[in-house]
């Protein structure tokens, strides 16, 4: 799972994921290293790849221009304080983080490793 984020000065479109594995994308945003957890890869090299298959689905978030205005900045500082961010290893941890404080096997929010749909939620 990951959000496909349009460069506001070069019009480029790139993927903002967290991967368990490893694979030969260049993470844009850490100088092209290739590593698993998150990264932000060329979403063309990406889906251009004969030896890869993905199963592809695009939500389109409809906003207001200026609810727009506001958000894309914010949207890059969070791309930028996530990249190189270890995937998560263990799901439950994540799951645990979204139940009640008060239930059992609660633990707090850990941001330090994250999944895929924890990253995008």
């Amino acid at each position: 799972m990951g959000m496909i984020w349009k460069d506001p000065t070069s019009g480029e479109l790139y993927l903002f994921e967290s991967v368990r594995n490893q694979d030969t994308s260049q993470d844009v945003a850490s100088g092209g290293r290739v590593h698993a957890g998150v990264r932000l890869v060329s979403f063309a090299e990406k889906i251009n790849r004969p030896t890869e298959s993905y199963f592809i689905c695009v939500q389109s978030i409809t906003m207001t221009d200026h609810k727009r205005r506001e958000a894309e900045p914010r949207l890059y500082d969070f791309i930028r304080r996530y990249i190189n961010t270890p995937f998560e290893q263990n799901p439950t941890t994540m799951v645990r983080s979204g139940l009640s404080p008060h239930s059992y096997g609660y633990t707090p929010e850990d941001t330090t490793s994250v999944y895929c749909s924890e990253l995008m939620a």
